[in-house]
């Protein structure tokens, strides 16, 4: 099933594509490719890909680690992954108003440090079986 479903969102994909390329030329397309030819828009919509993806596969180990492993009720375990979104919220908006005034690389690096922090305290956490200090980390 998922090698049927890759194919149709392949094909699928590939139409919308071509859709969008030859409306480039005659009328207002939905997407631009041509933005893709600036290296910082393309690493951004890269890095957030990543970021999205990575994100949700730690959200899914996690809760399924504290509902097969330490008891954890499905409710629970999404209770305990929420805290990266409710963490996470603000400080995107805050980041936004942030930016022209530190500089994209200062904000980068910024968020990167304390991601390394969070990551650091959740390890922490995880293997004193601190619940209260993982919750903090994310």
């Amino acid at each position: 099933m998922a090698i049927v479903s890759t194919a149709v969102g392949a094909v699928v994909l590939t139409l919308f594509a071509r859709r969008q390329v030859r409306l480039a030329r005659t009328a207002e397309p939905l997407i631009d490719f041509g933005m893709f030819r600036n290296r910082g828009f393309t690493g951004g919509v890269i890095g957030a890909g990543l970021a999205t993806f990575i994100t949700a596969g730690v959200q899914l180990a996690v809760a399924q680690r504290y509902q097969l492993l330490e008891g954890f009720s499905p409710l629970e375990a999404g209770l305990l992954v929420t805290a990266l979104a409710a963490g996470s919220a603000p400080f995107s908006i805050v980041g936004g108003a942030l930016l022209q005034r530190i500089g994209l690389l200062v904000l980068i690096g910024g968020g990167m440090g304390v991601a390394a922090l969070g990551t650091i305290g959740a390890t922490v956490s995880a293997f004193q079986d601190s619940l209260p200090g993982l919750v903090v980390s994310w």
